[in-house]
């Protein structure tokens, strides 16, 4: 399980003041496995299609939206193997 595995890089996790939640559904069931990247003022990210072999690539990107002020991520600024799993960035609450 995805999550399993992800829980499973504690170091990363600390680090980088990560929390995973395992949520029963984000609403992308045509794109399982799903995960969302959410932070207080920060765009939201919802990622699918993914699978446990994506784990290096999610931690580099876990890695990217928690240094970035904004968590908006461009195309190019992504893993490449999650460049086209990226399904919606959401912009932060009161944003015009």
């Amino acid at each position: 399980m995805l999550f399993d595995t992800l829980a499973a890089q504690t170091r990363w996790l600390r680090r980088e003041s990560i929390q995973l939640v395992d949520w029963d559904c984000l609403g992308a069931c045509d794109h399982a496995c799903a995960v969302s990247l959410r932070a207080p003022g920060k765009f939201v990210l919802v990622l699918g299609g993914l699978s446990e072999a994506m784990v290096s690539p999610l931690i580099e990107l876990g890695t990217a939206y928690a240094q970035s002020a904004t968590g908006y991520l461009a195309r190019p600024e992504r893993p490449a193997a999650l460049r086209s799993a990226v399904l919606v960035q959401v912009p932060p609450v009161g944003t015009p």
